[in-house]
């Protein structure tokens, strides 16, 4: 997944300044960069640890938080660690989307766990 963060500001020139304003559109093309790649994140997640086998509900909140918080320094490498240039919150995509793709790992997760484990025949 190519992930593609814009700036999101515009400087117009007014009469004694140059002050910064927010593009609305850039500003939804990077959130949805970032629940894109949650969702994708969250994807890999589940089919890795329905795979691995692990099935205790904890562990496998630890591996989607594990994977989702190295999503998040993914995103912060990618905007150069300068949030204000491509967010509008200064967590940006730290916390944004945190839990957008949480659904998405459970189904995985079950799926996975269930083909690699349950319904196997040995």
């Amino acid at each position: 997944v190519s992930c593609i963060l814009v700036s999101v500001h515009e400087h117009k020139m007014s009469k004694t300044t140059l002050s910064p304003s927010y593009n609305p559109v850039m500003i939804m093309h990077n959130q949805k960069e970032v629940k894109t790649s949650r969702i994708f994140t969250s994807l890999v997640a589940g089919c890795a640890a329905g795979i691995v086998g692990i099935s205790g509900w904890w562990q496998g909140f630890l591996v989607y938080m594990a994977l989702t918080l190295f999503t998040s320094v993914l995103l912060a490498w990618r905007a150069n660690f300068q949030y204000s240039s491509f967010f509008v919150s200064p967590h940006g995509p730290l916390f944004e989307g945190l839990f957008a793709g949480f659904m998405t790992f459970i189904m995985f997760w079950t799926l996975l766990y269930d083909v690699a484990h349950v319904y196997s025949y040995e």
